[in-house]
């Protein structure tokens, strides 16, 4: 390579980021699903977030809900993905 190049090396570690949410949330009706507090990496969530019905559904980034609108009680659950596919 002659004297004008230099080789390094780096050590990648690859994680997911972590999504935290309040294990309960009391809300009147009408309230958004968006309104529930949720931190990833410890910083407060301000986009990149997706809700869901089920489980399977958030797992698989399939038919989530489009109206946030609360108007049942029951278990949502929230998918958090960046910008480079990395969810939880």
């Amino acid at each position: 390579f002659g004297e004008c190049s230099v080789v390094g090396s780096i050590n990648v570690n690859i994680s997911k980021p972590t999504l935290s949410v309040p294990p309960t949330f009391n809300t009147c009706s009408g309230a958004l699903l968006s309104a529930i507090p949720a931190t990833v990496n410890n910083s407060v969530a301000t986009s990149g977030l997706t809700y869901y019905t089920s489980e399977s559904n958030a797992q698989s980034a399939i038919n989530p809900l489009t109206n946030l609108a609360i108007t049942s009680a029951g278990t949502y659950w929230i998918r958090f993905q960046t910008n480079d596919g990395c969810f939880n």
